[in-house]
């Protein structure tokens, strides 16, 4: 378990970098996993390193903050990714 993003941040570039030991980075998240992603590119990028493209899904938003036809489109993106959501795995 990890205390803040700023940690599992942390966690997960040690372990990108494993693999990876240098950028330029790509990443990408979908949810709540957005503001972990951010940290990652704001850390990443404090480290001197390059990241790009940053690829952003349905980030969290309050719903009183989305339109009517946001709402919609968020709907429809959701029930499109459904059936990918079991085949995304980490290597």
């Amino acid at each position: 378990p990890f205390g803040d993003v700023p940690a599992m941040a942390a966690a997960y570039i040690a372990a990108m970098r494993r693999r990876q030991a240098t950028g330029p980075y790509r990443l990408g998240a979908i949810c709540a996993g957005v503001s972990v992603a951010l940290e990652m590119a704001a850390q990443l990028q404090g480290a001197g390193e390059t990241v790009g493209p940053l690829v952003l899904v349905d980030p969290p938003l309050p719903p009183s903050e989305l339109s009517w036809a946001a709402r919609v489109s968020r709907l429809l993106l959701l029930r499109a990714l459904r059936p990918l959501r079991h085949s995304w795995r980490l290597a």
